[in-house]
């Protein structure tokens, strides 16, 4: 039984250590795991959600500036414009990255875009670079029902497109 406490324990702090700064919004919100539409390792929103539709445009590449004060390295990351801005709850899902399991990033009233390939600033407020693999879903509670963005990366970080829409 000890033994099932401890590496319980073990397993719950190394998801925090390693899916902690995993993820950055506009608003900068953090993940942390919660009994609901996240709880467990299945993607059941996947056929309840309905794809949010995105433009050339939607989906842009941008550089950080190590010149500014919450980047200390030159990289690219993404960010898409998904035009949601008041969501009750947000699921994250990387499975090839961070595992099976469902991410809650909480409910937003935020700036209608999400950031990928960049961490959540740290402790000293630096923004880090992360290479996704494979695919990422993200789904939105919204007003009108839950809403969907897949993204498709390959085993480089490379952003293939969001939703069918490749990045400018």
């Amino acid at each position: 039984m000890r033994r099932t406490v401890l590496a319980g324990g073990a397993t719950v702090l190394a998801l925090g250590v390693m899916a902690g700064p995993a993820l950055a919004s506009g608003g900068g919100q953090g993940m942390q795991q919660r009994p609901d539409a996240c709880e467990g390792q299945h993607n059941n929103l996947r056929g309840q959600a309905d794809p949010v539709e995105l433009e050339p445009g939607d989906v842009v590449t941008r550089t950080s500036d190590p010149g500014q004060a919450n980047f200390d390295a030159e990289f690219d990351f993404y960010r898409v414009d998904h035009g949601l801005t008041d969501f009750d709850e947000t699921v994250y899902r990387e499975p090839v990255r961070l595992g099976p399991d469902n991410y809650c990033l909480g409910p937003s009233s935020g700036t209608g875009s999400f950031w990928f390939g960049v961490t959540a600033p740290d402790g000293d407020g630096i923004q880090h670079k992360i290479d996704h693999k494979g695919k990422i879903w993200l789904y939105f509670d919204a007003e009108e029902g839950w809403k969907s963005l897949e993204l498709q990366f390959d085993g480089k970080g490379q952003l293939r497109h969001a939703n069918g829409v490749a990045p400018q």
